[in-house]
């Protein structure tokens, strides 16, 4: 006939002593070492309390329509100046700008500009070539998931080596610049600065390109463009051509995390360590007990109580 296991159980020995013994503290002692040793090994190995976090995101940026070109020329006393600001009366007599092209693409349709294209003629006088440039344009940036930001960003690309060329191109990557982690607050949105580069006030001070560099570099977020390809154009002419391509990728995002998201990743590596040692601290355990090492007696199932 044949036979097989149905159930089984086991059986469940209580080894007993005194308070104050020696087995009573030894149980103890070796109880408190494996929750205490997986919390100094996992705080030694670094990386224990998570402080900072990443995560990557395309930022949804869109061109505000806003731009600043100087020129500077061989003949140092003549600035070409252009801009859109109706409201800046000096630039007037230094615009030679006569045209301007903008194009945003969304190759994927996720409502999510990835190109932005820009093109730029620049009327030059007569005799005099055009040797260096800044050009500033203003964006709208908004980061979405983690860490909400809005806030206005610029391109700002300053060339010096132009010196006999009729066109300037130039392609690159929009990435996200900062000095210290964002805060997280709830989701809640960032508009720290959400505010425009170029002041919207009379004051020629402010328009001034030292002045806009300096106040955007102190920002703590802010854009600039990397792996930077450019070429410019032998020749010359009266007017000179500067066309741009800027892609916008994922960017990086550093974060400080929040109180439940250090005591989630802390518990997880704690938990992982104490496994082991829990483990260890049975045998232990076990083995003095099974060889009877420290003073203490049995309560069996098995046996008959006198």
């Amino acid at each position: 006939m044949l036979v097989v296991d149905v159930y089984e159980s086991n059986l469940r020995i209580v080894h007993k002593a005194t308070f104050f013994s020696k087995t009573a503290w030894f149980v103890f002692a070796v109880s408190c070492l494996s929750l205490i040793f997986p919390f100094v090994f996992s705080y030694r190995s670094r990386g224990f309390w998570l402080k900072h976090d990443t995560f990557f995101e395309q930022p949804d940026v869109r061109f505000r329509g806003e731009f600043l070109f100087v020129g500077i020329t061989n003949n140092l006393s003549n600035l070409i100046i252009c801009n859109n600001f109706n409201y800046v009366q000096e630039f007037q007599a230094f615009d030679t700008c006569t045209t301007v092209k903008v194009r945003e693409i969304d190759y994927n349709f996720d409502k999510r500009i990835d190109t932005f294209g820009f093109q730029m003629n620049v009327n030059l006088p007569i005799d005099e070539q055009l040797q260096r440039f800044t050009l500033i344009l203003g964006l709208d940036y908004k980061l979405q998931s983690t860490c909400p930001l809005v806030m206005q960003s610029a391109i700002i690309i300053q060339e010096d080596s132009i010196r006999d060329s009729q066109a300037f191109d130039l392609r690159a990557n929009l990435h996200l610049h900062q000095n210290s982690p964002l805060k997280c607050i709830n989701k809640r949105t960032d508009y720290t600065y959400n505010f425009n580069i170029f002041d919207s006030d009379q004051d020629y001070e402010n328009y001034r390109i030292e002045t806009i560099l300096r106040q955007y570099l102190e920002r703590n977020v802010s854009t600039h463009l990397g792996e930077v390809y450019k070429f410019a154009k032998p020749g010359n002419g009266e007017e000179f051509r500067i066309e741009l391509t800027v892609h916008y990728p994922e960017v990086k995002v550093n974060y400080k995390t929040s109180f439940w998201q250090v005591v989630k990743f802390a518990w997880i590596q704690y938990l992982a360590v104490y496994v082991v040692f829990a483990y260890i601290a049975k045998r232990i355990v076990q083995y003095v007990f099974d060889n009877n090492l420290l003073l203490h007696y049995k309560l069996c199932p098995f046996k008959k109580k006198d």
